[in-house]
């Protein structure tokens, strides 16, 4: 009897205990509330969204002339930018009050021309990339004009040598002597011996390499300059590491001056700068920066991380679909079934980029798609 008692009693406590447990956790879950975010960028033409669970409150932006609340409701703010700079985005849940960093990157969207196309003289190199500039300070006998080379000088990366010349046939062509060399020293170090300058690639960016002709005739070389993949370096395949490189590359490309559209033409370089090939693995953005080959699907599933990281809509889409519209620069989309584009949002306006590894140029851009 005494057994059956202690049992019962014992059984007793036990449901007590468990009902007591869950009511306090319960309890605890409901006085616990949080943001679906600690921090996040945005570009201009960009916005975010930023929940709050375990409670219902009101929100407020400290600098309202770096970012303001577009809309707001009881459990969500949508954040959109203003000008380049930081503020805190702050959310009143009774006596609490949580927040969250805002950092606006830039401050204008500017257009797709931003971008220079297939046809300028344009040029772009991996953080650590050394090149090499031949010319002559006066117009006197052969001369070599400009011939460009490209060394990698960073132990961190590999990089295979890429020559580039200017072969116009115009005034100012290659065999025009060349009286001078300018650049921007946030973005390059600059050294010369024996008629040969070389320029090393010290920042993410975009700049330009400027050249005086004896004759006086000018030439700008755009420039852009980015970060790579992975490469050598030994960081372990995690999708923290991943997130930790895929926001510093961003940071380290944007400048207040940079336009939104400059970064999506970055974004392309960055994805063109892989290998295409097919892996037996899903083509992720993680795997893509870790091994640095992949698809269509990698380029494009890339390039829309990137996007949304900073705010920007943007999804991946199949080509079957992309028929019609203009393409800015009179090719490079791909269609078919089996190919897959990068589609977004910006500035009002929808379009369509072929973000493929190893494609002939980097961002091929369809607009009109609905």
């Amino acid at each position: 009897m005494k057994k059956r008692i202690l049992a019962v009693f014992t059984s007793f406590c036990l449901l007590f205990v468990s009902c007591w447990s869950y009511s306090c956790s319960d309890a605890l879950a409901k006085s616990a509330p949080k943001l679906c975010s600690k921090s996040f960028m945005l570009v201009a033409g960009g916005k975010q969204t930023v929940k709050l669970t375990g409670g219902k409150g009101s929100w407020s932006i400290a600098d309202e002339s770096v970012a303001k609340i577009s809309s707001s409701g009881s459990d969500s703010a949508v954040v959109v930018p203003v000008k380049a700079g930081k503020t805190t985005l702050s959310c009143s849940v009774g006596s609490r009050t949580l927040s969250c960093s805002v950092n606006v990157l830039n401050n204008e969207v500017g257009s797709p021309k931003d971008m220079f196309g297939p046809d300028d003289p344009g040029i772009y190199m991996f953080t650590g990339m050394v090149m090499e500039m031949d010319y002559v300070d006066k117009s006197t006998a052969a001369n070599p004009g400009i011939s460009i080379a490209m060394d990698d000088d960073d132990e961190e990366y590999d990089f295979e040598e890429d020559e580039y010349e200017d072969d116009d046939d115009e005034a100012g062509s290659a065999d025009e002597p060349i009286k001078a060399v300018g650049h921007d020293p946030n973005y390059f170090s600059c050294s010369e011996k024996n008629g040969v300058t070389r320029f090393k690639a010290l920042h993410a960016g975009k700049t330009s390499i400027e050249i005086v002709y004896v004759s006086g005739r000018e030439q700008s070389y755009p420039v852009v300059i980015i970060n790579p993949l992975r490469g050598k370096t030994k960081v372990k395949n995690t999708t923290a590491n991943y997130r930790k490189w895929r926001n510093k590359w961003i940071k380290d490309y944007m400048s207040p001056d940079t336009t939104t559209w400059e970064l999506i033409e970055g974004i392309g370089y960055l994805g063109n700068s892989g290998t295409y090939k097919l892996t037996k693995k899903k083509p992720t953005p993680q795997l893509f920066w870790y091994k640095g080959i992949g698809t269509c699907a990698s380029g494009a599933r890339l390039f829309t991380d990137f996007l949304k990281t900073v705010g920007v809509y943007s999804r991946v889409h199949s080509a079957k679909y992309d028929w019609g519209g203009e393409d800015i620069f009179e090719y490079n989309i791909m269609y078919g079934s089996d190919h897959k584009n990068a589609q977004i949002k910006l500035g009002g306006k929808k379009y369509t980029i072929n973000s493929q590894p190893e494609n002939m140029w980097p961002v091929g851009i369809l607009e009109g798609w609905e």
